[in-house]
């Protein structure tokens, strides 16, 4: 059930409708003065507020839900939804009178989660106010029995954070800026003024103290004595200054910032910063505290303030003023900015402004508000009114009450309507989850009726608000005039100018007075406080005095306005009232925006001496804007009568003149006989004396403590006036802030005087602003107000005193903690002994009493054991021993031990371990060990049964006696080797200890140091042992110690050394990386084992802290300097970061002397272990005949033992150089993400290894000993118990990941990197397949880059083409994937293997691009393979037991093969052994043998080896040629035996022609002499045989295929030794002249030419030649001239015609007319090739085309029509050439010459390729776009081409042709 609340009486219907408005959205109320606003708002809080708690009792509970808080920023301005400016209609609604709380019975129960009490604030910017309705609320409460609770709560002190408000305690009423200080505590770092963890002021801020009693008396800022912030003087009291430092106080720092008012702005700011501005500053301040940072968009920025272009942006009506300069203004506000800045000043804006940013921050409030009252609106910033509404979670129910016409606070510009406004953009950053929480107020409501003034007083005062309206319609809100209840007098003007006729009208017929003596209803109102002082005494002696500020809330029957227009700040201003006047009488109904009916008299404007009239101009008039708000809230304080007199005759003439036309004044005069023509009428009334304590009474409350001792003095009450005087008195010492001695001395006055009228708690307030803290505390304490009394206790230092008030007040817990905090421990002992006592005592007795002390009960951190700890350190502190060990008894054994142990109490200690048998001796040789008491420690040891402390004593002892030593020796000269051997045996017996109990780490320290005292490495190899058992990981760091010794004992290291080496490389890189980063638990674990050997020790007080002891010997003291700086400190402390740092550096010296070491090691072994380069070209035999007679390199064949020396020094060379990349490229890492990291650092791994030192040294890897470039080693891999070796050697270096890495990088290259080569391929395969690496699969590699090469436009098409290739059937065919299949074949089908290598070869050679080819060796090596391979099939697969011949080391690729194959796999011969008998097989092994040979020679490929290798260059690579050499014997060797006759012709044939440099070694030469010597297969195999003993010690073996299941192997072979069996001529070949001669044949067939042109028997020569030819190709031979001849070589001259003429007169040999013949054919080609070019247009057809192929290609597009082409469908027919001609022709228009130049390209070139199959070996040529003339000639032989090969019967009409011509 709704309960209503009573009002105490009776209101308006009107005024009782907005009391019980409902709160769907902020209640904006406006009003003039006196129509009870303040009354609607009071009342409406007590309405609320009684009828929750009247609910609340009844239920027992609170039951207001909690709602969710959102902010979010200001929104932007949104132009056509901001509410306009319009007058609101005097409406409300009445319909719903309950209170909003009351709406929750109303809807769906709902669960909320938390409901709270109701929570109310009123605030207000004035203090009187303030108080005044705190007042009348509470005397509210005492009128009812529910609010009992609320009434004892009413002088609590308000916390200083509003979540730590009690619900009592509601409702707060505060002013404005102690609500903004609560904020500043309650929303947590960072703070806008430092405060306390209880969110207390931990400074004093002047100006911003806490407030005092309701009547006034405010506690002073207790640092106030500092000088004010522009330099007043500061006279401080040194007595109390000494008073306070021997009492121990702890005085509250002082805030530098000072707060900037308008007074300080005014008169200290404003002349420094105005410059030429002739503005008034009241006007400027206004724009800066109510725009420019006021504002609420100024809270949107960051920086607190407008922008200069925003705030010229803002509007006229909302900013009236300087709407034409805010440019200057804003440059004022910027040197105003910078000048606050510079001297710590700030202002009430940066504080508001600071707080707006953390709420917005903040994602929940911690207070709950649930009503907001907010009086005088209109003395509050956009800014301050923004943060309020955003300080409840329920801002619909905010109430806020106002009037602008009243707005007389400087800096503050404010209309309701701009309110409105805000409430628009705050509506849009106020949410709660999805629903709005705000609701924009869609009216203004107005109260009209005045309960203060009649009509008479309103009529004039709305004369004033007209003014206004005319001149400054936006600065206030227009209102409907007000109405009074009564009509009453008129105002009365004095026209005179003279106090005396004022004073003479005052008193009217009671002239004989002495003085002039008012009422208690009137008063006098001045402008301003030196207005005050300039009155004359006979009128203000005997009456009220105010200023209009101060009068602000009272009310007076008579008002006396004192010379409000001499003192007004404005004075010419006023003329513009006279214009506006003249306005008014020049049209009479004028009523524009008024607020009452215009009545003039015409008669004024007819007078003389009449004001002049002015212009108004908005920005030069804005003073009258406050003047005339000022006037009119000076006349509203009447009830009945309002008198104004004015001194300034011209200032006052335009008003006086303005109120006499309208008619709103009656004029009074004195007349000359000195009597007044109102002399009935009297001013000064007289008061009774209880009507005059009445209003000092009503002055006390307003702290206008002057006028009250007026009032009283006049009431005759001497008690109330003597303490009126001492409010006085302490209201005056105040403001002698700039004399602190006279001020404590008047504070102690008043103080007296309080004391004197019964005030103890006013006269303690001024005592204690009087720095009397004792005497005020007293005062306190004597009327039993414990908790001030406590407070000043506390602050002079009486801290027992005070723990007594807390004990008076129940509050143990607070005593207990202040006892504790000042250290007197023994009071806090037994006032916790007493609380105990207490507790005990209450049970049962006094309930009350006994819940208070619980909920006041001390701390769990108050016990008496912790007590008794701190006394115990207490008197330790002041070394009191004797109390300290009276304390210690108190606490537990484990505590007393821990702290005599910490404190060095050791013998204490000692006693206390061994006292009743508690601990062992061992346990107290440890603690005396820990404390650095070795030699007790190891007495105490001994006698106890843990072998292992004694162990860590005898250690420990060595170490100090070993420093001692160490220091002696740099001082003095002594005998050591005593000493020596006493440490040496502590050092054994410690070791053995160790050993005993198994302590491997301490075992190893132990014999480490005992190594570095007699450097043998016997016992550094212990301590290796020993470090590398600890348990559960090896310790590292002792392991590189220990091997440190050990390298430096090794001069020149074995394989076996340098194994280790690089082992302890890498584990010294692990070392450093974990010293730099244990980010890992393991890694620390391991990091402190590391420390622990050099000496260092984690600090348990600081894990970022080492400790090191002084008096040891440490491995750390070379390292760390600073040890020996600190000779008297036992232990000296480090910073984790550095030690990482300078251990690590030295640890990279390590690293560095290492890696020079095994460098140096390994390259003795590598050079010693391979071959000379010069002797594995056959240039030298030994090292004496050698080029080089400082070579170190091998000069003798490789035996097993050598080559497995290189190989595994090789591999731990690549080892090494990838545990260097690995690792310190690991450490860069590390040293870079950690901040301390140092440069020199990583200047020192930086120069540890170079990035391509792995790479390098691998390749020397590969080129030695994997595939070495001389032949491949038959020593390493000839069979499996070899090869085991082998693949052990490299399976121990652990080249995996670097493998791996190394070919995804090859893998992952870009696809034109990738074509550019099938080299990677070929070597990923060997290197994938012999290490095994898992996580590498190849055939999904070549299957990628197929995918993107099928449709890739990145590639030119030369490169794309050359990767790809296309059979007939359009498979394709892609090189790597081609080479993969042959290889993977190996495994299953060696047939099908070969056949796809002959696939692979043939597409190689067919491309005839070099760089395409593997690198040579690597070629050559697969060759020797697969031809190996091939004829071991082939003799498998014979009918007749088939024989070959294998040079040893061809033989032995088999099982090196083998091992490559997948696990698992059979061998080679085994899977050759599963081949079946096939008769296409049989057959087609011919083939593919053939393509083998071929590319060796050019047979039947563009690709030819020989005149590769064998090529005149100065870089001739011997070695390579060689093995070439050789391959193609062994393949001659076979013709005969297995091999078909056809691979011989070709073989010999490019054999003929080879020649070498004369610089060729001796064995090469002599050979390719002797093959060119030879007669038969036998002479070659002879010649085989010696250069394969010379080269290798090699032999030649007779092999043949037989399967041997127990060896599993088919091979039979022996060693060759007859040649009988090979034939002693050629099967095919006919040996021929030698290459020279061959020559000189040539050149005589040209001339031999000439002569059969002569003649006339060339025709018949041509036919025949043509019948040969024809016999010839059928043979399978090709023109051996033209594998070597291209475009460049077809083209001669006439000089060239005319010499092979002449020289054919020479040689005229019928035998050579064939060869004459074919010479002749080349003639004719050449012929017509000129004829082409001469005749024909072709050259500018190719040189368009070219043109327009740059272009196209230039856009990235690639010709498709080529894009399936290859040489065997490029063979055409006659009619398909002739259908390609017709096409041709058909586009020869010139619209479509652009295709038909492609037309003809493509008909070119499929001619060409034709020609070349039937009339010779012709091959294009690469055009270059730079050279048009070679490109045509290319061209043009494609067109010979076409002559020679389109059909036979063409060919021989051309021929006919040309013998006709000729």
């Amino acid at each position: 059930m709704i309960k209503k609340a009573d009002l105490p009486f009776k209101v308006t219907d009107k005024e009782h409708a907005i009391i019980h408005l409902s709160g769907e959205a902020p209640i904006l109320l406006l009003g003039r003065s006196g129509t009870g606003k303040t009354t609607s708002c009071l009342y409406r809080l007590w309405t609320n507020f009684i009828s929750y708690w009247r609910i609340a009792q009844e239920t027992g509970a609170p039951f207001l839900p909690r709602l969710d808080w959102a902010f979010a920023a200001p929104a932007e301005d949104d132009e056509d939804g901001n509410p306009e400016d319009d007058e609101q209609a005097d409406s409300y609604e009445a319909a719903d009178v309950q209170p909003s709380f009351e709406r929750q019975d109303e809807e769906e129960d709902q669960d909320y989660g938390e409901y709270d009490h109701l929570h109310q604030i009123f605030v207000t910017k004035n203090p009187v106010l303030c108080t005044e309705v705190h007042k009348n609320f509470y005397e509210l409460c005492r009128a009812c029995d529910e609010t009992a609770d609320h009434v004892d709560a009413e002088y609590q002190e308000i916390p200083p954070r509003l979540q730590d408000v009690e619900d009592l305690s509601y409702p707060l009423f505060l002013t404005s800026k102690h609500l903004l200080m609560m904020l500043d505590g309650s929303l947590g770092q960072p703070y806008f003024f430092e405060r306390d963890e209880d969110g207390s002021l931990g400074v004093t801020v002047r100006g911003w103290e806490e407030q005092g009693d309701v009547l006034g008396i405010s506690l002073m800022d207790q640092d106030s004595d500092d000088e004010d912030f522009m330099g007043m003087n500061n006279d401080y009291d040194e007595d109390v200054q000494q008073q306070e430092a021997a009492a121990g106080l702890r005085q509250q720092k002082l805030d530098p910032r000072k707060e900037v008012t308008y007074e300080v702005f005014a008169s200290t700011i404003w002349p420094k910063i105005k410059k030429k501005a002739k503005y008034h500053p009241s006007l400027v301040w206004t724009e800066i505290m109510s725009f420019i940072k006021g504002s609420f968009e100024a809270l949107a920025t960051s920086e607190g303030h407008l922008s200069e272009k925003d705030y010229i942006e803002v509007g006229r009506k909302k900013a009236p003023n300087f709407s034409g300069v805010r440019e200057t203004v804003y440059q004022v506000f910027e040197r105003y900015d910078h000048f606050k800045k510079q001297n710590l000043l700030f202002d009430e804006a940066d504080l508001v402004s600071d707080i707006f940013k953390r709420l917005k921050s903040m994602d929940e409030l911690p207070w709950i508000v649930h009503q907001l009252y907010v009086d005088e609106t209109q003395d509050f910033t956009q800014a301050e009114l923004s943060v309020l509404l955003r300080i409840t979670q329920h801002p619909n129910d905010m109430f806020l009450t106002g009037d602008t016409a009243q707005g007389i606070m400087r800096g503050i510009s404010f209309r309701f309507c701009d309110l409105k406004s805000l409430f628009f953009h705050a509506k849009k950053s106020l949410a709660a989850g999805n629903q709005t929480m705000l609701n924009e107020p869609k009216q203004v409501y107005q109260l009209t009726h005045s309960y203060r003034s009649h009509g008479g007083i309103l009529a004039l005062a709305s004369a004033v608000l007209d003014l206004m309206v005319e001149f400054f319609p936006e600065s206030f809100d227009k209102l409907k005039k007000d109405q009074g209840l009564l009509d009453g007098p008129l105002p009365l003007l004095m026209e005179s100018c003279s106090p005396q006729d004022l004073a003479i009208l005052l008193q009217g017929n009671n002239r004989k007075a002495s003085h002039i003596e008012f009422g208690a209803h009137q008063a006098i109102l001045v402008v301003n406080d030196e207005a005050k002082e300039k009155m004359p005494d006979m009128l203000s002696r005997h009456s009220i005095v105010l200023t209009i500020y101060e009068s602000k809330g009272l009310e007076f029957d008579d008002i006396l306005l004192y010379n409000f227009f001499t003192d007004s700040q404005a004075t010419k201003e006023w003329r513009v009232v006279t214009t506006f006047l003249e306005t008014l009488a020049a049209c009479p109904h004028y009523e524009k925006q008024a607020e009452s009916l215009h009545v003039i008299d015409a008669e004024m404007l007819t007078q003389p001496n009449r004001p002049r009239a002015l212009a108004f101009e908005a920005n030069e008039h804005k003073i009258l804007n406050s003047e005339l708000k000022y006037l009119y809230t000076a006349l509203t304080r009447a009830r009945v009568n309002v008198w104004i007199f004015d001194e300034d005759e011209e200032k006052r003439a335009p008003m006086f003149e303005y109120f006499k036309a309208r008619q709103l004044v009656r004029c009074i005069s004195q007349s000359e006989d000195g009597n007044s023509e109102f002399t009935h009428m009297v001013f000064a009334m007289k008061s009774s004396p209880e009507d005059w304590v009445k209003r000092g009474d009503e002055m006390m409350s307003q702290a206008l403590y002057e006028v009250a001792v007026n009032c009283y003095r006049m009431g005759g009450d001497d008690n109330k006036e003597q303490l009126a005087v001492a409010h006085c008195q302490a209201q005056g010492a105040l403001k002698l802030k700039d004399t602190p001695r006279k001020m404590r001395e008047e504070f102690v006055c008043s103080a007296h005087k309080f004391l004197h009228c019964g005030e103890v708690i006013k006269a303690a307030t001024c005592l204690q602003n009087a720095r009397e803290f004792e005497l005020a505390a007293k005062l306190f304490q004597r009327v039993k107000k414990f908790q001030e009394a406590a407070r000043l206790f506390q602050r002079s230092g009486k801290h027992a005193d005070t723990s007594d008030c807390y004990e008076k007040l129940g509050w143990y817990n607070r005593a207990v903690e202040l006892l504790d905090k000042e250290e007197l421990h023994e009071l806090a002992i037994d006032c916790l002994k007493r609380y105990q006592t207490k507790i005990q005592e209450m049970r049962g007795t006094d309930r009350e009493m006994l819940k208070v002390l619980e909920s006041n009960k001390p701390g769990a951190q108050f016990t008496l054991e912790i007590l008794y700890f701190k006394l115990v350190k207490f008197n330790h502190k002041h070394r009191n021993k004797p109390k300290m060990l009276s304390a210690l008894d108190h606490l537990p054994y484990v505590d007393q031990l821990e702290f005599l142990e910490k404190h060095q109490y050791l013998h204490e200690a000692v006693q206390l371990m061994l006292r009743g048998g508690q601990s062992s001796h061992s346990n107290v040789a440890q603690m005396l060990l820990r404390h650095g008491a070795t030699r007790d420690a190891l007495h105490h040891a001994e006698k106890g049964p843990d072998v292992d402390v004694r162990g860590k004593c005898h250690h420990t002892l060595a170490l100090e006696l070993y420093f001692e030593m160490e220091e002696k020796s740099q001082h003095e000269e002594l005998h050591i080797d005593s000493s020596k051997k006493e440490i040496v045996s502590h050092f054994q017996k410690a070791a053995s200890a160790f050993e005993e109990t198994e302590n491997n780490n301490s075992a190893g320290m132990a014999s480490l140091v005992i190594a570095m005292m007699q450097n043998r490495i016997s016992d550094a190899q212990k301590a290796f042992g020993f470090f590398r058992k600890v348990s559960p990981f090896a310790n590292e760091a002792g392991m590189v110690e220990a091997m440190k010794i050990i390298v430096r004992s090794v001069s020149n290291g074995q394989l076996s050394d340098c194994q280790w080496l690089v082992t302890a490389i890498e584990t010294l890189l692990t070392v450093i990386s974990t010293l730099w980063k244990p980010d890992s638990r393991e890694k620390h674990s391991r990091c402190t084992l590391y420390l622990k050997l050099y000496g260092l020790h984690q600090d348990d007080k600081d894990p970022n802290q080492l400790i090191a002891y002084r008096r040891q010997k440490n491995l750390c003291a070379d390292v760390l300097s600073e040890i020996s700086r600190w000779k008297d400190k036992r232990t000296v402390h480090f910073n984790n970061q550095d030690i990482s740092f300078k251990l690590s550096l030295y640890l990279v010296g390590v690293l560095k002397e290492w890696i020079k070491i095994c460098r140096n090691w390994l390259d003795n072994h590598v050079s010693r272990n391979i071959q000379c380069r010069s002797f594995q070209e056959g240039r030298c035999i030994g090292s004496r005949s050698c080029d080089n007679n400082k070579c170190r390199h091998l000069h003798e064949p490789f035996i097993r033992e050598t080559a497995l020396k290189g190989l595994k020094a090789l591999l731990l060379k690549v080892k090494l150089e990838d545990v260097l990349h690995r690792g310190v490229k690991s450490l860069w890492d590390v040293v870079l993400n950690v901040p301390s990291g140092k440069k020199t650092l990583n200047d020192e791994l930086t120069a540890l290894t170079d990035d391509t030192a792995t790479s390098a040294a691998f390749e020397k890897l590969m080129k030695h000993f994997v595939v070495p470039e001389s032949h491949h080693l038959r020593n390493l891999t000839e069979n499996e118990v070899v090869m085991r070796m082998f693949r052990d050697a490299l399976d121990s270096a652990n080249l995996k990941s670097f493998i791996q890495e190394m070919v995804n990088c090859w893998c992952c290259s870009p696809l034109q990197v990738q074509c550019k080569s099938s080299d990677w391929f070929v070597r990923a395969t060997i290197l994938v397949s012999l290490f095994k690496i898992q996580h590498i699969d190849l055939k999904k590699v070549y299957f990628n880059i197929k995918r993107q090469l099928q449709g890739s436009d990145l590639l030119d098409e030369q490169t794309r083409y050359a990767f790809i290739s296309f059979e007939r059937d359009s498979v394709i065919i892609h090189l790597c994937g081609q080479f993969y299949e042959a290889f993977d074949a190996l495994k299953d089908d060696p047939i099908s293997s070969v056949f796809a290598y002959s696939k692979f070869v043939k597409i190689l050679g067919d491309r005839n691009i070099p760089m395409l080819f593997p690198k040579m060796p690597l070629f050559l090596f697969w060759h020797e393979v697969f031809i190996t391979v091939a004829l071991t099939s082939f003799a498998k697969l014979s009918s007749e037991p088939g024989r070959f011949v294998l040079p040893a080391t061809y033989l032995a690729t088999l099982p090196f093969v083998s091992a490559m194959l997948p696990p698992g796999s059979r061998s080679i011969q085994w899977s050759i052994n599963s081949v079946s008998r096939d008769k296409e097989s049989i057959k087609s092994f011919g083939v593919h043998i053939q393509h083998l040979a071929g590319v060796l020679c050019g047979s039947k490929m563009r690709m030819n080896l020989f005149s590769y290798l064998f090529r005149p260059r100065r870089d001739f690579d011997y070695i390579k040629a060689e093995r070439c050499l050789i391959l193609a014997l062994v393949v001659l060797a076979n013709v005969g035996l297995l091999l078909d006759p056809p691979v011989e012709v070709p073989l010999m044939e490019a054999l003929m022609r080879l020649e070498l440099p004369e610089d060729a070694p001796t064995r090469l030469k002599n050979g390719l002499q002797s093959i060119k010597k030879s007669h038969g297969i036998a002479d070659l195999v002879d010649v085989l045989q010696r250069m394969l003993k010379e080269r290798e010690d090699e032999y030649l073996l007779l092999c043949e295929w037989k399967w041997n299941p127990q060896r599993k192997e088919g091979i039979q072979h022996q060693q060759l030794k007859s040649l009988g069996m090979f034939p002693s001529a050629f099967v095919n070949f006919v040996h021929t002249l030698p290459h020279a001669e061959h020559e000189k044949e040539n050149k005589a067939a040209r001339v031999l030419l000439r002569r059969h042109i002569e003649t006339g028997n060339l025709k018949q020569s041509c036919e025949k030649q043509m019948l040969k030819d024809k016999h010839y190709h059928s043979e399978g031979d090709v023109l051996g001239e033209w594998s070597a001849t291209n475009e460049e070589d077809i083209s001669s001259n006439a000089e060239e015609a005319q010499r092979e003429k002449d020289e054919f007169i020479n040689y005229l040999p019928e035998e050579q007319e064939d060869r004459s013949a074919r010479v002749l054919q080349r003639f004719f080609r050449n012929l017509t090739l000129r004829g082409h070019i001469e005749t024909g247009n072709l050259k500018q057809r190719c040189e368009q085309q070219m043109l327009k192929e740059q272009h196209y290609h230039s856009e990235g597009h690639v010709p498709h029509e080529d894009c399936a082409t290859n040489e065997e469908e490029i063979s055409i027919s006659a009619e398909e050439a002739q259908r390609e001609k017709d096409e041709f022709d058909k586009y020869l228009r010139e619209e479509q010459e652009d295709r038909s130049a492609r037309v003809l390209q493509r008909f070119f070139r499929r001619l060409t390729f034709t020609g070349r199959i039937e009339g010779g070996n012709i091959r294009e040529k690469d055009v270059n776009n730079n050279n048009l003339r070679k490109y045509s000639h290319s061209m043009t032989l494609q067109r010979i081409s076409v002559e020679f090969a389109g059909h036979r019967s063409k060919q021989k009409k051309l021929t006919n042709h040309h013998l006709s011509l000729i």
